[in-house]
């Protein structure tokens, strides 16, 4: 008998067989899409409507004369890797026609059509916007750009969607069939991880703050 067969090691061995299995079973046990084309809506809804908001004072945001130009937005980024194709437009009229774009890519990713190509897309206008207005994003923007970035990686048109309607009559590889997929429950767990760590370090920077505690 070796000693990996002893009595003593076997605990170890079906708890290390259990962790590999627990894992495995976690990350890649195939997911129905309905969850994910619920989050879709939710979250394209939330793009659609904070990038509307952008609307109601758009020049003032991301005009030649901006409140934060495109030059001062691109210096405050020059020691990371980000980018944005807004710091390279200062005409008034590109810039409501590439907003118009934007929100009916938002639009179209909402409704689940051309999810596999939308979602890339909604996912790269809202970095982009991200990048540009610095200053004047809030803890939502971030949530929805999160999301944007997971729901590109599942399946998130399968299901709710018009390439779910179209897929029942049409074989195509655009349009996601409504089934289990290993990529759709790796976006959900993502996804939920990524709360989880927000949620930790929120409650992390409630308890080291005083007015959490007196009740201010």
């Amino acid at each position: 008998m070796s000693s990996a067969d002893t009595p003593a090691s076997r605990p170890l061995t079906q708890w290390t067989q259990s962790a590999i299995a627990g894992w495995d079973r976690f990350w890649f046990t195939p997911a129905a899409p309905h969850t994910l084309s619920l989050i879709r809506i939710l979250a394209g809804g939330m793009l659609l409507y904070t990038h509307l908001v952008w609307a109601l004072d758009l020049m003032n945001f991301l005009g030649p004369n901006a409140w934060i130009t495109a030059d001062v937005s691109r210096e405050l980024h020059s020691d990371s890797y980000a980018w944005s194709y807004l710091w390279y437009v200062e005409s008034p009229a590109v810039i409501w026609t590439l907003h118009v774009l934007a929100l009916a890519v938002f639009a179209l990713f909402t409704a689940g059509c051309a999810t596999r190509i939308t979602s890339v897309l909604a996912f790269l206008i809202t970095v982009s916007y991200s990048h540009r207005l610095i200053g004047a994003q809030y803890g939502l923007d971030q949530v929805n750009a999160m999301l944007a970035m997971y729901l590109m990686i599942g399946a998130s048109g399968a299901a709710y969607s018009v390439d779910s309607w179209l897929a029942k009559r049409h074989n195509h590889w655009l349009l996601p069939k409504e089934q289990p997929a290993v990529s759709t429950n790796v976006a959900i767990r993502l996804i939920q991880l990524h709360m989880c760590v927000i949620y930790l370090f929120g409650g992390i920077g409630k308890l080291r703050g005083d007015m959490w505690w007196d009740g201010s």
